[in-house]
């Protein structure tokens, strides 16, 4: 089985719970990978250093790779990306910008996670 985790920093001091449970994962033979919105500082965790080809950094959000990214989503899947937006801009909030944000990430992400045939996040 392929899984992802979606992880705010990494690697982190304070993410030990979860590196337990990323190793127990990979001891039965399953595939990880750990989506990271941001590269965590030193001091790293011994496990966490084991873990860092396994994991992908979103990518700069006003680049031209994303904007490929987000295309080709709704080329191959119109109906799921149209959803989504559709969602996202009924939201009711003050923060348009950042609900924004949030789906250029999403986007970057699960982009990452059909090429790599991710089976659970």
């Amino acid at each position: 089985m392929k899984t992802a985790y979606i992880i705010g920093e990494f690697p982190s001091i304070s993410e030990t719970f979860i590196l337990r449970e990323i190793n127990a994962l990979k001891e039965k033979g399953n595939h990880i990978t750990i989506f990271a919105l941001k590269k965590g500082k030193p001091p790293y965790h011994a496990d966490a250093e084991k873990l860092m080809e396994h994991v992908y950094y979103r990518r700069n959000l006003f680049s031209i790779r994303l904007a490929m990214r987000h295309f080709c989503i709704l080329a191959c899947r119109p109906s799921i990306y149209i959803h989504a937006l559709t969602v996202n801009l009924k939201k009711t909030t003050n923060n348009k910008l950042k609900l924004f944000r949030n789906f250029l990430i999403a986007g970057d992400l699960a982009y990452e996670g059909f090429k790599q045939n991710i089976d659970h996040i």
